[in-house]
């Protein structure tokens, strides 16, 4: 003898359709948290766009000088910085002590 199972709708075990599973607000809630998740890739993206933007800008600005400095005369060597100009020479002269102090170091002892 065969027994068929009835459908869950007409299982007398189960409410009925549409009645005590109200599956609204679950997928509501998925929703909304899907939406602020989507919502802060969107703001992240956003915010990084902007920033390789202004990146792009300083780029194109230092081309642009590159570009000017070399319609100078073939004659001259221009050399271009990312530090300071005060900061570079306090690098160099600390690199030119230590050489003097090796040298003076290795007059010592010969």
């Amino acid at each position: 003898m065969l027994i068929e199972n009835p459908p869950p709708a007409q299982n007398p075990d189960l409410p009925p359709v549409g009645q005590g599973f109200d599956m609204q607000p679950t997928i509501a809630l998925r929703g909304a948290k899907s939406l602020r998740r989507l919502r802060d890739r969107v703001e992240a993206a956003a915010r990084e766009i902007k920033r390789l933007r202004l990146q792009n800008r300083k780029l194109a600005e230092q081309i642009a000088e590159l570009e000017a400095a070399s319609n100078i005369e073939p004659t001259n060597t221009v050399l271009t910085f990312d530090e300071n100009e005060q900061e570079f020479l306090d690098r160099i002269n600390k690199f030119i002590k230590t050489i003097d102090n090796y040298l003076l170091f290795d007059q010592r002892e010969n």
